[in-house]
């Protein structure tokens, strides 16, 4: 099941997220703080969300901090902002520090829906995709159509691929 992390700390706002991610079949947990929501979100394995959405003014500290700070440790979770103040400058400015999508509110279930489903898809797809860059980067073609992993095989018998553009 597709972990969501929210964090939000308008209670109305938040229990109405969470109803709707739930109906869609997505597991949910709240924050209503900023140092929560960092910590949450920097949980490895099992407990790492597969989304965070981030408010743009928790308490304790900013979603805007909270982003900042998840992707200068490296963590590479889609992350949504969400605010109420609807400021263009705020959208460029949590997408400048790594944010992958920005939703104004007050929040259109539809488009939430919407997007969060898009995030996740691109997110897949760009985790697949560096799966197979690497695994075909370590790997070299040789004669008789069958793949090695040996250095001095490959040496012996590899052969040029050209891109199909």
């Amino acid at each position: 099941m597709t972990k969501v992390l929210v964090a939000e700390d308008e209670p109305n706002v938040a229990i109405a997220l969470r109803d709707s991610l739930e109906s869609e079949g997505y597991a949910i947990e709240t924050t209503a703080d900023g140092s929560e929501g960092f910590r949450l979100a920097s949980a490895s394995g099992e407990a790492a969300p597969d989304l965070v959405m981030l408010d743009l003014m928790l308490p304790c500290m900013s979603g805007l901090e909270v982003c900042q700070r998840l992707r200068g440790s490296g963590v590479e979770t889609p992350i949504i902002m969400l605010t109420a103040r609807g400021v263009a400058s705020d959208a460029a400015f949590g997408l400048k520090l790594g944010a992958d999508d920005y939703i104004p509110k007050p929040i259109d279930v539809g488009e939430l829906l919407a997007r969060v489903a898009a995030v996740l898809r691109r997110a897949r797809a760009t985790r697949q995709g560096s799966v197979a860059r690497i695994t075909f980067m370590r790997t070299k073609l040789v004669s008789e159509s069958r793949l090695c992993r040996d250095p001095k095989e490959a040496r012996a018998e590899q052969h040029d691929i050209k891109s199909p553009r």
